[in-house]
């Protein structure tokens, strides 16, 4: 299973991305954030095996 993170602060895009995702077999949205430093916490705890990742977020942007 490849484990995947989704970081959108819009939640419709966050839910239908995370849809998507989930009706291939072997990928699995195991974490969500909204914004940066969310998504940034999970990193420092989780080992992920894919990001998809929002370059335009609240917080810590994408880039940084």
């Amino acid at each position: 299973m490849i484990k995947t993170m989704i970081v959108e602060d819009e939640k419709l895009a966050r839910e239908e991305l995370k849809y998507l995702i989930n009706k291939e077999d072997d990928f699995k949205v195991v974490f969500e954030a909204g914004d940066g430093q969310k998504a940034l916490d999970i990193l420092n705890k989780h080992q992920l095996d894919l990001l998809f990742l929002d370059i335009k977020i609240p917080g810590i942007n994408g880039m940084e």
